[in-house]
C-alpha cells in the first residue's frame, strides 16, 4: 500500500473545487458543529461558580441561582447582538472583519488575537472537562488525564481533517443525544416533585470534607463567581464567524442557529444551577480544596446522583453524553479557527499557507496548527480543569465587546431604517461585556488570566511581523523597475562518492549545461581512492577530478569549503552544484543508504550564487 492509498483511507478522498458548494451545512448539521461548545459549557460553568462561592463556605449556595440567572441575561444580550451582525455580516468574518472595518486595523487584529486565543482554550477546556466526567465513573483512569485528553484532541484533527461535511455527520448524533439526556436530567430535577418524584438530597463522600463558614460573602467573591460561570457564554461568536459555513440563505439559517442555540444553553445551564442549589449539591475540587485538580468529581456526576439516587445506569448515560459533547465541542474551534486563519493569512497577518484549502475543501493547515497548540497547553496544565477556567473568557469577553462596539459604528454609518433601536442593541450589549471583560481580568487575573492578558497583544506583535515580511518581500519582487540582469556564465561541481552508472548521467548533463565543469570527490576512505581514479580514467573522459581529503570523515564541511573556493576563484561565475541520486524500487530500502543529498542542499542552499540541482538514476 503506497502514501497515497494510506491517505485516501485515513483522510477520504480529494474532493473538487466545484464541491465547495455542496460541502455547506443544512441547519441540522451545523447545529452540533457551530453550538456544540456553547451548549458543552453547561457542563462546567455552573461547577466554576460553585467552585469560587464555596470559598467562603457552604452558606453560599444560595447565590448560584441568582448569579446563573445574571449570566444568562448577560447571553441573551449577545445573542440579540450578534444576530444583527449575522445579518450585516453575511460573509462571515465575525468579530475580525467588524472590528476591522468599523474601528481601525488595531483593534482588528486585537480581536483576532483574542478570538483566536479562545479557541486553542475552547479546546483545551472542552477536552480535559470530557475527560474529567470520564474519570469520575471509572476512577482509575484519573491518573492518565493527560494521555487521554491528547488522544481526544488528535481524534478531532483526524475528523476535522476529513472535511466539515463529514465531522458534522460524525458529531450530529452525539450532540442531539447530549440535549436530550441533560434536558430529561433538568425536567426530571425540576419538576419531578411535581409529579411526585423526589431527587435526594447531595450527601458528600465518605471522607470528603465539607467547608465551614470560612469569611462573610463580599462583592469581590460573587463578581469572581460571575466572571467563571461566564464560560458558559463562549462559543456564541462562532455562529458569526462561520456564515458562509450554512446553505442559502446563510443569514437567516445563521440567525436561527445563534437563537436555537441560545435557548437550549439558557435551560440546561439554569435547569442544572437551580438542582445544585435546591439539593445541596457541593464542589470543592479535589480533597475538598480549593485549589483544584482535575481527578475531583465533576458536579455533572452529583447532579446524576441526586437526581436519579445513584442509579449508576443513569448516571453513566449522562457523564456518557457530556463526555462525548465535550471533546466534541473543540470542534467548534476546528471549525472556526482554521477559517479565522484563512482570513488573516489572505490579509498578510498569518503564513500564507493558512490560507490553503486541503484536498477535502478543509484548512488543513490552520486544524493541525490548532491540534498543536492545544496539546502543548494540556500538557503544561496538567489536562486540569480548574486550573485552565482562569485562563477562560477573557479572549471571548475582548471579542464580544469589540465586535458590538464595531457594530454600533457600522448602523451610525449606514442610517438604515430601524437603526436606532439596533444601535441601542449592540451599544447595550458592548457596554455589559465590556464591564464584564473589566470583572474578569480584575478578578481572574491573580488566578491565571494575566497569562491571556500578556499572550494576546505578543500576538498582535507577530501579526504586525508577519505582515511586515510580507510587504518586504513583496517591494523586493516587484517588476516596477527592473531591468532583468544577464545570466553569468556557470562553475558546474558534480559531487561524486565513486564511479557507477548513477554518476554517469550527472556527469552527462554537467557537459550539456557548461564548458567549466569538474568532478569532486570527498576523499573519506582513502583506501578506496586509488580504484576510483582507475575507473574515473576509464569514465569521466576530458572531465576534471578534484580529490578532497577528509582527516575526520566530514562530509558537508569540506564541500561548503570548496564550493566557496570555486566562488573565489570565478567571482562572476553562477556556481551550479550537481548531486547524483539512485532511486531505489521500494520505500523501505531507501533506509539501507547513505542519503547525503538532503544534507547537502540543506547547507549549500543559503549560500547566495550556488544552485543545487539533483540527477536522478532509478535502479528499476
Amino acid at each position: 500500500m503506497n502514501w497515497s492509498a494510506v491517505r485516501r483511507l485515513i483522510f477520504g478522498s480529494p474532493l473538487m473545487t466545484e464541491q465547495l458548494e455542496h460541502q455547506r451545512l443544512p441547519k441540522i448539521l451545523a447545529l452540533p458543529i457551530f453550538a456544540s461548545d456553547a451548549l458543552s459549557s453547561t457542563a462546567y460553568a455552573t461547577q466554576a461558580i460553585l467552585f469560587n462561592i464555596l470559598v467562603a463556605g457552604t452558606h453560599t449556595l444560595h447565590l448560584t441561582v441568582p448569579i446563573s440567572l445574571a449570566i444568562v441575561v448577560l447571553l441573551w444580550i449577545v445573542v440579540i447582538s450578534y444576530t444583527q451582525t449575522v445579518h450585516a455580516y453575511p460573509q462571515g468574518g465575525g468579530t475580525y472583519i467588524v472590528s476591522r472595518e468599523n474601528l481601525g486595523i488595531n483593534w482588528g487584529l486585537l480581536a483576532a488575537a483574542a478570538i483566536l486565543t479562545d479557541y486553542v482554550l475552547t479546546v483545551a477546556v472542552s477536552i480535559t472537562s470530557g475527560v474529567q466526567q470520564i474519570t469520575s465513573f471509572f476512577t482509575n483512569l484519573a491518573p492518565y488525564q493527560t494521555e487521554l485528553a491528547l488522544a481526544a484532541i488528535w481524534f478531532l484533527t483526524l475528523a476535522n481533517l476529513r472535511g466539515a461535511r463529514e465531522s458534522g455527520l460524525l458529531f450530529a448524533i452525539p450532540t442531539y443525544f447530549f440535549v436530550i439526556v441533560l434536558l430529561t436530567t433538568v425536567a426530571v430535577g425540576v419538576f419531578g416533585p411535581l409529579v411526585g418524584y423526589h431527587p435526594k438530597q447531595y450527601q458528600p463522600p465518605p471522607g470528603e470534607q465539607i467547608a465551614p463558614m470560612i469569611h462573610a460573602v463580599s462583592l469581590g467573591l460573587i463578581l469572581r463567581a460571575f466572571a467563571s460561570g461566564c464560560a458558559a457564554m463562549t462559543g456564541i461568536e462562532a455562529v458569526a464567524d462561520g456564515v458562509q459555513a450554512f446553505r442559502s440563505p446563510e443569514s437567516r439559517n445563521a440567525a436561527q442557529t445563534l437563537v436555537l442555540m441560545g435557548a437550549i444553553l439558557s435551560t440546561i445551564f439554569l435547569g442544572i444551577s437551580y438542582i445544585v442549589q435546591h439539593y445541596g449539591i457541593i464542589y470543592l475540587g479535589h480533597g475538598g480544596g480549593h485549589g483544584g485538580d482535575a481527578h475531583a468529581e465533576s458536579v455533572i456526576s452529583m447532579v446524576a446522583r441526586v437526581v436519579f439516587h445513584d442509579n449508576p445506569i443513569f448516571r453513566a448515560v449522562i457523564l456518557f453524553a457530556t463526555a462525548i459533547i465535550l471533546v466534541l465541542a473543540a470542534n467548534t474551534a476546528y471549525a472556526d479557527f482554521p477559517r479565522l486563519s484563512s482570513i488573516l493569512a489572505r490579509h498578510g497577518y498569518m503564513p500564507r499557507q493558512l490560507s490553503n484549502l486541503g484536498d477535502r475543501l478543509v484548512f488543513s493547515n490552520g486544524i493541525i496548527l490548532l491540534a498543536v497548540f492545544t496539546s502543548i497547553l494540556v500538557v503544561l496544565f496538567g489536562a486540569s480543569v480548574d486550573r485552565l477556567i482562569p485562563l477562560y473568557a477573557v479572549g471571548v469577553f475582548t471579542a464580544f465587546t469589540l465586535s458590538q462596539s464595531g457594530m454600533v459604528r457600522f448602523w451610525l454609518k449606514q442610517k438604515a431604517p430601524g437603526w436606532q433601536w439596533k444601535v441601542l442593541i449592540n451599544g447595550v450589549g458592548a457596554a455589559a461585556t465590556g464591564v464584564v471583560l473589566l470583572v474578569i481580568i480584575i478578578e481572574k487575573g491573580p488566578h491565571g488570566a494575566w497569562l491571556v492578558v500578556v499572550v494576546i497583544p505578543i500576538i498582535m506583535w507577530m501579526f504586525t511581523q508577519v505582515k511586515r515580511h510580507y510587504e518586504k518581500v513583496r517591494a523586493r519582487l516587484t517588476l516596477i523597475g527592473y531591468h532583468p540582469e544577464q545570466i553569468p556564465p556557470h562553475t558546474v561541481l558534480v559531487l561524486i562518492s565513486g564511479v557507477h552508472r548513477g554518476v554517469i548521467p550527472a556527469l552527462e548533463y554537467a557537459r550539456e549545461i557548461a564548458k567549466d565543469c569538474r568532478a569532486v570527490h570527498i576523499e573519506i576512505n582513502p583506501t578506496e581512492t586509488q580504484r576510483l581514479k582507475d575507473l574515473w580514467e576509464q569514465w569521466g573522459g576530458d572531465l576534471p577530478l578534484v580529490i578532497i581529503e577528509s582527516p575526520y570523515r566530514s562530509l558537508i564541511g569540506p564541500v561548503v569549503e570548496y564550493v566557496k573556493q570555486a566562488q573565489a576563484e570565478h567571482v562572476r561565475h553562477l556556481i551550479t552544484v550537481v548531486v547524483p541520486e539512485f532511486v531505489v524500487t521500494h520505500w523501505w530500502e531507501r533506509a539501507l543508504h547513505y542519503n547525503a543529498a538532503f544534507m547537502i542542499k540543506l547547507a549549500l542552499g543559503n549560500i547566495r550564487g550556488v544552485v543545487v540541482t539533483n540527477v536522478r538514476y532509478w535502479l528499476d
